[in-house]
């Protein structure tokens, strides 16, 4: 993405690829408790990513929680830093992180 540019459907395509990759290798380590969808709101790719650690339990909060949304702005540099934020949180969560890369 250069500077000043909005994501292209082809990098947002990329960044959901990484993340869908991390959300792999932790459900099978099986350890933690994390999901992500993919939606479109109003016509934007909305990506929803939850992370629990240490397994799902009923009635307690995510660890991790957040919602990428492509922005309006004719400047996004929110989605891309996003998809970093999340990235970064999920490679927390794998045990063996040189298994990852």
């Amino acid at each position: 993405m250069e500077s000043g540019d909005k994501m292209t459907a082809e990098e947002r395509r990329k960044w959901i690829g990484v993340l869908l990759d991390r959300v792999l290798k932790i459900h099978e380590q099986g350890k933690h408790h994390v999901k992500i969808s993919v939606s479109n709101i109003s016509g934007k790719t909305a990506v929803f990513v939850h992370a629990m650690k240490n397994g799902y339990a009923p009635r307690r909060d995510y660890n991790f929680s957040q919602i990428i949304e492509a922005s309006d702005d004719s400047i996004d540099f929110g989605e891309a830093l996003m998809f970093h934020d999340a990235t970064k949180y999920l490679d927390s969560l794998i045990e063996d992180k040189e298994v990852s890369e």
